[in-house]
């Protein structure tokens, strides 16, 4: 009985671990993607688009007439 519990603590601590990283990489291979497709942009066409940091915490909705529109689903919308 007591293996059979040691086990399954260690699986479960083990999946934690797992969930941990893979939750905790999600934002750093957005962000890299959207760093990728910046690049990819200004290969194409030859001028860099600005993303700057203060997108996120604006409201998308006052912002949809402006240059950023076609940028827009690429920046995520923190309250």
């Amino acid at each position: 009985m007591k293996a059979w519990l040691w086990r399954l603590r260690m699986w479960t601590a083990v999946s934690f671990g797992i969930v941990l990283v893979a939750v905790g990489l999600l934002p750093v291979l957005y962000f890299a993607a959207l760093f990728a497709w910046q690049f990819n942009v200004l290969f194409d066409s030859g001028s860099w688009v600005p993303l700057p940091l203060t997108l996120v915490f604006t409201d998308h909705s006052l912002l949809q007439a402006g240059k950023t529109t076609p940028v827009l689903p690429f920046v995520p919308e923190l309250p």
